[in-house]
């Protein structure tokens, strides 16, 4: 007597849809199917379904008492997880920026936001809610929900109309555009998050147009400062070189 099997794993972590066919070769038919978990919990009948994680052991009798003994194991994917790092507008101006890592789960993930986007980078947010409902290649979701805050920081450039950044993230070059309601001196630097400045320079202008090769620059984080006197205004550069 021999025996094959058909094993369908867990679909989403948390699930119970794991299940167990079995197909028996040779004996005598008339075969009882007695089943047993790791926790000592008696199943029978063929298939067996709804299954969570764990081994099962299966014992086959046939009518004329000969016996097959084999263990399986259901396994379900590990559990979706979403780091965000989120940045909070500042400046008063709508520059608030969320970025998701995703992991886990079984892979090839689709984002959807609240706002239609289905990126799992945002730029450019006024401060609000936002939702975003993360689903996998086998249709396990998982949803947040963050908060893009207003700064009220007292260093921050009051007189800033507009600052952008396009292409971002950017390769080779990046376009910077400021507004501002009046005429100031101010700097304008890109800096790395370890603090290196990799451009410098300063304007008495109420606007700035700019056009900064980015191309010596290694691919990562970096922020763009706009300094006026002891206020500060910054935005995230991501270069993808």
């Amino acid at each position: 007597m021999q025996m094959s099997s058909v094993i369908y794993n867990i679909s989403c972590y948390g699930a119970t849809d794991g299940s167990i066919a079995v197909t028996v070769f040779g004996g005598l038919p008339g075969f009882e199917y007695s089943w047993e978990d790791e926790n000592g919990n008696i199943l029978t009948g063929n298939p067996v379904e709804s299954l969570g994680p764990g081994t099962y052991s299966l014992v086959v009798k046939d009518a004329s008492g000969e016996v097959l003994q084999e263990t399986y194991d259901i396994v379900q994917p590990e559990e979706i997880t979403v780091e965000a790092l989120v940045e909070h507008t500042s400046g008063g101006l709508d520059n608030g920026t969320i970025d998701l890592e995703i992991a886990g789960g079984n892979g090839g993930f689709m984002v959807l936001w609240d706002h239609g986007s289905t990126e799992t980078s945002l730029i450019d947010l006024p401060a609000g809610e936002y939702h975003v409902v993360i689903t996998d290649t086998k249709g396990c979701t998982i949803e947040e929900t963050y908060t893009v805050q207003s700064s009220t920081n007292v260093n921050e450039i009051d007189f800033i109309n507009d600052f952008k950044l396009h292409p971002n993230p950017a390769s080779g070059f990046v376009s910077i555009d400021i507004k501002l309601d009046r005429v100031e001196e101010v700097e304008l630097s890109v800096i790395s998050l370890l603090g290196q400045e990799n451009y410098k320079r300063t304007y008495q202008s109420n606007g700035i147009s700019e056009i900064i090769d980015i191309s010596d620059l290694t691919g990562g984080v970096y922020l763009v400062q706009l300094r006026s006197k002891d206020k500060i205004a910054l935005k995230k550069l991501v270069i993808a070189n």
